[in-house]
């Protein structure tokens, strides 16, 4: 049965010179405009929802706004240069774009005469602009208004000649319980794609008063307790109209599904009615379903409206989500890509210029994904040929990782030369107060008693003040054990002779060359991490410390900014280190803060990096790095609340519900712009190109081990092909 009912369609385009206007052939005329979504997750949501409750305010009285939020899956490889680009276009994500048409009836010279003339300069086009709209310009207005012929061939569905329609309405308006966050959650919910429409209009002020009383009398006739209700309720409508200045809307909220296929169409329209009971009465349009989806075209006049008053009308709006407030469509060198909980895409990047500082604490047991995403970020990290990678760990992680990246593994034996003097590698003339500043801490460390975590402040003025002399002095040819031997009357000297040339740890700090300039640069503390080696190990890990400080400071000079370079040092299991370089620790947080790099700690429990003093607890790493990835851990729920403030739907994926299947790893991703839940999503190259499972690597060995002529990315891709099969 075709119905006498078209679409609406576009007459011409105007243009005021900033935005275009459409004009359709039934005499509206309007504007359209792409808007971000609110991501509920965000820091600045409170400013967009201000701006949105403009927009609603300063609507003139006769201009509709449409909102038309649509929702798809996605394929597509994101423009860009990050690493992950192909792997999340092969995985797939959720994609949301958000529409805003503003219109109005053509009006003739009579209703005028009643009311100021809608125009341009009337409609709320700077709210719109602060929320990060975009207009629509000439071609893509057009492209709105390029329809299929519709027509009804059953009684529940549109037919487009290859997609069928249905529509779900909200019949009646729920009562309790809407806030922000209700329409975000329903969404994860639906079924893609779907779109929602929700058409406002604010009701004329006489014309409400007239509603309102006409309601109230009616409502007088009814003396059953839930008339009475209604009339409280109206009653209570009318006086914060009157003494408030709260507006009455109109409002239609539908839900289009588009399938290709009718059987599909129906098990999708009951399982979204099914959804959307949390906020009113949803309906499965039937004969009216062709008119519901004309008035949710731009052009379109309303059908079936409800009535609610501001800022209950707000909630309804689909412009919340818990995800990406816009589609990502060009990506940076350094962004890591990883999905939020509704499937959208996010750009991690550790350098975000929003971010105040790029300190990063990475926190999971085993197997909670820590590691591979570690690995995951490094890749996108290397994608930027100005950033310097500088990793360590105790358990030979990271050798596949360096040698898949073409860097310099450097290992550590009690009787080999460590090849590492911070002292030697210092340039020649005076030292700076910031170099002077690392090589006293280098000194500090080493000079630490049994159980010691600092020394006094004496102490350290102490080798301050040898320290200075001696780069005053000696020229070249500089050492840490010639800064030892030479210098007289420093405090401590019987323990500062044990690293020394003659001492027991002689080999721990000494000089060597040709190391430093890698991109990429892995010092592997695997020989060295048992308890007999302790002392040894943490006078390594303090030159390896003053190293990249000195690097730090060596890539902040001007000329080095202009090109924009970067270090990262990443540091795994880092409870093992801080344990006697805790000091070295904060100061090396504080430097990469000061000097605009990173310091990536990772850790099995927030409490790795939370130092012990003797003044009590000491914070200052977590301080110094406001960038924070929570993966399940062992830390207890009042840290996470209490240090982190964390809510109850973080707190649930990391300790009351974690998430222990394999499709994804879910973590909690706090920074500077918001405290988001997001998914890694791995491909089978990407997982074994980051894994770190003692299983896999096996494997990966045992493959070498066969085929000792293949390179390690071609050792990667057989291992992908294999898990593909």
């Amino acid at each position: 049965m075709r119905l006498g009912l078209a679409l609406p369609e576009l007459s011409h385009i105007e243009s005021d010179g900033s935005v275009d206007f459409f004009h359709t052939v039934d005499g509206v005329r309007g504007a359209i405009t792409q808007i971000p979504l609110v991501d509920l997750e965000s820091r600045d949501r409170e400013i967009s929802y201000s701006q949105i409750s403009e927009i609603l305010k300063v609507l003139p009285d006769g201009v509709v706004s449409r909102w038309n939020l649509r929702v798809s899956e996605s394929n597509q490889v994101i423009d860009g240069f990050s690493a992950r680009s192909n792997s999340v276009g092969e995985i797939g994500f959720i994609e949301k774009n958000l529409f805003l048409s503003l219109e109005w009836e053509d009006e003739g010279f009579l209703k005028r005469l009643k009311r100021k003339t809608i125009t341009p300069e009337t409609l709320p086009f700077k709210a719109v602009e602060r929320l990060g709209g975009r207009f629509l310009n000439r071609n893509e207005l057009e492209d709105s208004f390029v329809h299929p012929v519709a027509e009804m061939y059953s009684k529940d569905h549109v037919d487009l000649g290859v997609e069928v329609v249905g529509v779900v309405r909200i019949q009646s308006l729920g009562t309790d319980g809407i806030s922000w966050e209700t329409l975000a959650q329903i969404q994860d919910s639906l079924p893609t794609p779907f779109e929602i429409s929700c058409t406002v209009r604010k009701t004329p002020e006489v014309k409400t008063d007239l509603l309102l009383r006409s309601k109230i009398n009616r409502d007088h006739f009814f003396i059953d307790a839930t008339s009475q209700d209604k009339l409280a309720a109206t009653e209570q409508v009318l006086k914060d109209v009157s003494l408030n200045g709260v507006r009455l809307y109109e409002m239609e909220w539908c839900l289009i599904l588009k399938r290709f296929d009718e059987r599909t169409l129906r098990t999708d329209l009951l399982q979204a009615q099914k959804a959307l009971r949390s906020i009113g009465t949803p309906y499965i349009e039937t004969f009216g379903a062709l008119r519901s989806y004309i008035a949710s075209r731009p052009g379109g006049r309303m059908h079936v409206t409800q009535k609610e008053v501001d800022p209950t009308v707000q909630y309804y709006l689909p412009i919340v989500t818990f995800g990406e407030g816009r589609t990502l469509n060009k990506t940076k060198l350094t962004s890591c890509l990883v999905h939020r909980q509704d499937g959208s895409v996010h750009e991690f990047n550790i350098f975000n210029p929003q971010y105040l500082a790029f300190n990063t604490l990475i926190t999971g047991k085993t197997g909670s994904g820590k590691s591979v995403f570690g690995n995951a970020l490094s890749q996108s990290l290397l994608n930027d040929p100005n950033i310097h990678i500088i990793k360590v760990d105790v358990g030979g992680s990271y050798r596949r990782e360096c040698a898949l990246n073409q860097g310099l593994e450097i290992g550590f034996h009690l009787d080999r030369p460590s090849g590492i003097d911070p002292f030697f590698s210092s340039k020649p003339g005076d030292i700076s107060n910031e170099e002077l500043t690392v090589m006293v801490e280098l000194v500090c460390t080493l000079a630490l008693e049994e159980g010691e975590a600092f020394v006094s402040k004496s102490i350290r003025a102490d080798f301050e003040k040898g320290i200075r002399t001696y780069f005053r002095e000696r020229k070249n040819n500089r050492s840490l054990s010639d800064f030892i031997v030479t210098t007289k009357n420093l405090p401590r000297q019987n323990i500062l002779e044990r690293w020394a040339k003659g001492g027991v740890f002689e080999n721990a700090i000494h000089p060597g060359s040709g190391r430093s300039d890698n991109r990429y640069i892995y010092y592997n503390f695997e020989g060295i991490n048992s308890a007999a080696n302790s002392d040894y190990a943490s006078g390594v890990m303090a030159a390896v410390i003053a190293a990249v400080n000195l690097r730090m400071i060596a890539l902040s000079t001007p000329e080095q900014r202009a090109i924009g370079s970067r270090l990262v040092f990443d540091v795994d299991e880092t409870k093992f280190f801080i344990q006697r370089n805790a000091a070295f620790f904060l100061l090396t947080t504080a430097n990469s803060r000061k000097f605009g790099h990173a310091t990536i700690l990772k850790g099995q429990d927030i409490e790795s990096f939370i130092l012990k003093t003797p003044e009590g607890e000491d914070r200052g790493i977590i301080i110094n790095s406001p960038v924070r990835v929570f993966f399940e851990s062992e830390s207890k729920e009042s840290v996470y609340r209490d240090i982190f403030n964390l809510g109850d739907r973080e707190i649930s994926i990391l300790k009351t519900h974690p998430y222990r299947g394999k499709e994804f790893r879910q973590f909690v991703l706090q920074d500077d712009t918001g405290t988001r839940l997001c998914r890694l999503y791995l491909t089978q190259k990407d997982y074994w190109t980051a894994t770190s499972s003692r299983q896999e690597v096996d494997q990966l060995e045992g493959l070498r081990l066969a085929a000792p002529w293949l390179s390690e990315s071609q050792l990667i891709s057989v291992m992908t092909m294999k898990g593909v099969e």
